[in-house]
């Protein structure tokens, strides 16, 4: 097989962990910042694509932070690993994860004449060195009315920087200044085509890329889409749909979304996997997007007779790609015989990134069901019930007292509810849903491994202010100590973290290493969360390197 490469977003992590300290305040603010925000900047990266990735985010570090000629080996040796793969709906899916973090349905018009860069570096030392790519002047006369479709955005020191599609598959950087922002339209299939055909993926044919479909989640949640794709070889036609990850600077409720870990029945399932309950805040995104376009998709399954549906993307997109994965079988599984014959057989699988744990099995002593005539009942109902018309039969002053065995053995021969189904759906999505991760990511490891987070979470915060404060070396470890045990280790919050514990990959987790010393990438698949390695101190690791491996994939 050909070995396919993986591209996707190059974040520029550092300026959104420094914005976000300021709004939230201290070290935890910085923290959380640094974390929620590691792929907001990826839009810069997703606009420069494969083209001088790691020298994008050096230059882009360097002038955010203000270091000069400082470099983090650790970093810069994993930056520039690349990570093959034999299967090629995991390259595409990759792909689609980094042009989701690149494209937005915006427009650029230009107001005042200004500047356009070739290289964001320059755009960067704007008047501090000679640029090193083409300079193009771009004027409100030159331009007309034209609007150019905004790549990517940012802000350094307070100032707003763009990027654009100024045509020919040229890309300018350039200050937003006074220029006037508009609402447009993404063409999906045409920027898929140019994306997946196109050097250095070259992974489909222009005319294999048969139809586009964009879902605008406004201001407030991600976007999504959905992209065509017929194989030259086997004829098979693919959907797959991705999901943007969280890009705080343009959309700062999307770490709420990311927060709101609160588990919940589904109501897209819950009649088929009662005990499947979800993450809060990826079900209500998910379930917006299947109210808004399940029909419409529906159409394109039958229309292009659709034999595989692929649910893809990084982070929160992630997420919600298994939410929608379970949804859909869900939604298979409901159909009359005539609806499935009409869809034909469909395969429905999900690729994702750095995706965190989304799915919560609760406690089946309490939520257990079980069908009592035409009822379904848990257990604590039906003792309710039975104490109940005990009661209501003892009429002759004589009652004995209620003995619960009786009702509990009566319990025992009711017929169980809901949990073959469970069984089904967890063995579909560990041979069909499978999570890419590497090394000391701490996404993945959220919200279900609180032994992991913590102490990564620690060494974070220890060396964000190391970084920022250097003054305050030599009581980093106390100080920082002293804070997270009051944030994270208080007996408050101990409940919380064991039942969050209940929350797991039901996926398969294949878990990505580099090996410093022969400089190569080393993989292994691992059966659940419960196999995932545990965290382990290494002088080496910083708050910086915890960012890095959540871009790594589908970056490299």
């Amino acid at each position: 097989l050909r070995r396919w490469e993986l591209f996707a977003v190059s974040a520029v992590r550092a300026r959104m962990g420094k914005a976000f300290s300021k709004v939230g305040g201290g070290v935890v603010g910085g923290l959380a910042g640094g974390v929620a925000g590691a792929t907001a900047g990826a839009k810069a990266g997703a606009a420069a694509g494969a083209k001088d990735t790691v020298g994008l985010v050096v230059s882009a570090s360097k002038a955010m932070f203000g270091k000069t000629g400082e470099k983090d080996e650790k970093i810069d040796h994993i930056e520039r690993l690349q990570i093959l793969t034999d299967d090629k709906d995991t390259a595409i899916s990759a792909a689609l994860c980094r042009w989701s973090y690149g494209n937005e349905a915006t427009l650029l018009q230009i107001t005042k004449p200004c500047v356009g860069y070739d290289e964001f570096e320059d755009l960067v030392n704007e008047g501090k060195s000679p640029p090193l790519g083409e300079v193009a002047q771009l004027t409100p006369v030159k331009c007309g009315l034209k609007r150019f479709p905004v790549k990517g955005r940012g802000t350094i020191e307070d100032r707003m920087w763009v990027s654009i599609d100024v045509g020919g598959g040229l890309i300018n950087y350039l200050w937003r200044g006074e220029h006037k922002f508009h609402s447009g339209k993404i063409d999906v299939k045409g920027n898929v085509k140019t994306l997946l055909s196109s050097e250095p993926l070259k992974l489909v044919n222009r005319e294999d890329v048969l139809r586009g479909v964009y879902g605008s989640g406004g201001l407030l949640s991600p976007s999504f889409f959905c992209v065509i794709i017929r194989d030259e070889v086997t004829k098979e036609t693919t959907l797959y749909t991705a999901w943007q990850g969280t890009m705080f600077k343009t959309r700062p409720m999307d770490v709420i979304t990311d927060l709101a870990a609160a588990p919940v029945r589904a109501g897209l399932w819950d009649t088929v996997y009662p005990y499947l309950w979800v993450h809060s805040g990826f079900y209500a995104k998910v379930q917006h997007d299947f109210c808004s376009h399940k029909e419409t998709i529906l159409k394109l399954v039958i229309e292009f007779k659709v034999t595989k549906i692929i649910f893809t993307g990084h982070s929160l997109g992630g997420a919600c790609a298994q939410v929608a994965h379970v949804a859909a079988l869900a939604e298979f599984n409901k159909m009359s015989e005539e609806e499935r014959k009409l869809l034909g057989e469909v395969n429905i699988q999900s690729i994702t990134f750095a995706a965190p744990m989304v799915f919560f099995k609760p406690d089946m002593r309490v939520w257990e069901q079980r069908k009592s005539g035409d009822d379904i009942v848990t257990k604590d109902s039906w003792l309710m019930e039975a104490e109940a018309q005990y009661r209501a039969k003892c009429t002759d002053g004589k009652d004995a007292g209620f003995e619960p065995k009786h009702a509990e053995k009566a319990w025992d021969d009711l017929e169980r509810v809901g949990l073959e189904e469970q069984k089904q759906v967890e063995a579909e999505l560990k041979n069909n849903s499978v999570n890419h991760l590497f090394d000391k990511d701490v996404v993945p490891q959220l919200p279900g491994r609180p032994k992991f987070f913590q102490l990564a979470l620690k060494m974070a915060a220890r060396s964000a202010v190391a970084d920022h404060v250097k003054s305050w070396t030599d009581k980093i470890p106390e100080t920082v100590d002293l804070v997270c045990d009051k944030a994270l280790d208080i007996n408050a919050l101990q409940k919380s973290f064991k039942e969050l514990e209940r929350f797991s990959h039901l996926c398969k987790l294949c878990h990505y290493k580099a090996c410093p010393d022969s400089g190569s990438i080393t993989h292994e698949e691992v059966e659940s969360e419960c196999s995932m390695p545990e965290w382990q101190d290494d002088p080496g690791d910083t708050w910086q390197y915890l960012l890095t491996c959540h871009s790594v994939l589908p970056r490299n």
